[in-house]
């Protein structure tokens, strides 16, 4: 029986975390700032995909060392303090260890102190 019990601790162990689970850690770092604790979401050989991208921001980074370079550069130089994940929507995969997500992001400017929304949707005018 202890042999048992004994494997099914360490199956327990290493069941993966639900994802939502890790959304929520992945939010909470990014707003918090933590390096650490965003940088440790990722496995080793993680890719981390940015569909959408500004001139010189990269739309792909590979490995946990490329993911904690970008977010502590990005980090210490972006204005924007992220407070809020708004209109969270998930979209599993056919492997269950992928996701994707969309999310909006509440926050505000240091700089100047406004508040922002992230994507920010427009609205077409209309004719």
């Amino acid at each position: 029986l202890g042999l048992i019990v004994q494997r099914e601790l360490e199956r327990r162990a290493h069941k993966p975390e639900p994802y939502w689970e890790v959304l929520a850690r992945f939010q909470q770092a990014a707003m918090e700032r933590s390096l650490t604790s965003m940088v440790n979401l990722y496995a080793e050989d993680a890719i981390h995909e940015f569909p959408f991208t500004r001139p010189g921001v990269p739309s792909r980074l590979q490995g946990r060392e490329q993911i904690r370079t970008f977010m502590q550069a990005n980090w210490e130089t972006n204005p924007l303090r992220y407070q809020a994940y708004r209109n969270v929507v998930i979209h599993e995969t056919a492997d269950p260890e992928v996701i994707v997500v969309e999310q909006d992001v509440t926050g505000t400017a240091a700089t100047t102190g406004r508040d922002f929304t992230l994507p920010k949707h427009r609205r077409a005018a209309s004719p």
